[in-house]
């Protein structure tokens, strides 16, 4: 899903007063779209698109969640 934005982030970013980092969903990692999930909603023009960019993110982030915690112990507390 890609939606073209209304203008440029350096629009954005003097309209709002707030530095806007500009990322397209489909390229990001999986655990990078889960945390964008949870954040608030400005707007959306395609709520059936975006619900399945929702779906599929929540999908790929709990299958890997496992993997991704067991990784993480693996480097906090190596031999154990």
């Amino acid at each position: 899903m890609y939606i073209k934005p209304s203008g440029t982030p350096l629009q954005v970013e003097k309209a709002l007063h707030l530095p806007v980092d500009v990322k397209v969903l489909n390229y990001i990692p999986v655990p990078l779209g889960y945390m964008v999930s949870k954040g608030r909603l400005l707007f959306s023009r395609a709520e059936e698109a975006r619900f399945s960019w929702l779906e599929m993110t929540w999908d790929r982030y709990f299958d890997m969640q496992y993997f991704l915690r067991s990784s993480l112990n693996d480097l906090l507390f190596p031999g154990e």
